[in-house]
Formats: structure tokens, C-alpha cells, sequence
């Protein structure tokens, strides 16, 4: 290798640990969502977001007992920040705003009939319900 292609490759691999992650076009699943043994309840968010170049759509589950009724939400993904907004009959607006980053989700929910509420959300396999 001449020292020209070793200085080129050298930049390469330090353009590519240094830049920033950047989501993936794809489906994943992020999930905070725990069961309380006392109570026999899941508790907890997971959002099944999927991306497209910019375009980015999700379906938003909060968990508070049983299974939870999905709230469609869409918007963007630009590198790693994510903004998507919905709404449903029992929240109102829902706005999500976030950066992906290491497999995970760190987001702030906002709720229009609710509080807002910082999470960190981790990739996981499959939905809970």
C-alpha cells in the first residue's frame, strides 16, 4: 500500500468513526415498556418508527395496563433528530422530538391532554402487544 492510499484510508476510517450516526432507512422498535408485577400492567412507551431518506412515520403506543391503541405519527429525520407529531382521541396532539443515537431513542413526548415527559427509549426485536 503507497502512503498515499494509507493517508486516503486513514481519513476514511476517521470520517467514519467521528461522524455522526445517522438513522437508518428501515423499520425499528424503541421501548421503554416494563411490567409491574404488583399490578400485572405494562407500562411504558414504544414507538415502531419507520424511515425513508428524510421522511420518517411511526406508530406510538403508551402503555399504561394492557395493550395500548397505536397513535399514528409522522414528520422527519434528519442524521440523528427525529420530530414527529400525531394525534388521538384520548391524548389530542402528540409530538415527539428526539435524537437516535447507539440504538436508542432519547425523546421528549408531549402530550396535549397529559404532561410531557422526557424518555429513553432502547431498541428492542418486537412489539410487546
Amino acid at each position: 500500500m503507497t502512503t498515499r492510499n494509507f493517508v486516503a484510508a486513514l481519513i476514511l476510517l476517521t470520517v467514519a468513526i467521528t461522524a455522526p450516526e445517522a438513522q437508518k432507512s428501515g423499520t425499528q422498535i424503541y421501548s421503554n415498556v416494563e411490567y409491574n408485577q404488583e399490578g400485572g400492567d405494562l407500562l411504558g412507551f414504544e414507538l415502531k418508527l419507520t424511515t425513508d431518506s428524510s421522511q420518517a412515520k411511526g406508530e406510538l403506543k403508551i402503555y399504561e395496563g394492557g395493550c395500548a391503541a397505536p397513535i399514528p405519527l409522522s414528520g422527519s429525520v434528519s442524521g440523528t433528530k427525529l420530530v414527529l407529531a400525531g394525534a388521538s382521541e384520548g391524548y389530542g396532539k402528540v409530538d415527539l422530538f428526539g435524537f437516535v443515537r447507539n440504538g436508542a431513542l432519547e425523546a421528549t413526548i408531549r402530550l396535549e391532554k397529559g404532561e410531557g415527559e422526557k424518555v429513553h427509549l432502547k431498541t428492542i426485536s418486537k412489539p410487546h402487544c
